[in-house]
């Protein structure tokens, strides 16, 4: 609960969550939505696994969504793993 103490976070937090979840809606830029939820994704299920369990059942639904969505579009996310990017 620490963390509530700083509102300028939660607010930063919850409004990039909301744009994310509109460009998600709106099939815009869902590569770099992935990436910039990513992060968040991880700390909500963290923070419900060891200090909150019990929301923890939506905390897996919200990953397990999460990683459909970055298997399903997977294709965009190959070029970022390769060893020796092709020269154009």
């Amino acid at each position: 609960m620490a963390l509530f103490e700083f509102e300028y976070l939660l607010i930063i937090e919850k409004s990039l969550e909301v744009i994310c979840g509109v460009l998600l809606l709106i099939h815009q830029f869902i590569p770099l939505v992935l990436t910039i939820l990513s992060p968040i994704t991880a700390n909500i299920f963290l923070l419900h696994l060891f200090l909150d369990p019990s929301l923890l059942a939506l905390a897996i639904v919200l990953v397990l969504c999460h990683g459909y969505l970055l298997y399903y579009y997977k294709d965009n996310f190959i070029a970022i793993l390769e060893r020796k990017p092709k020269s154009s």
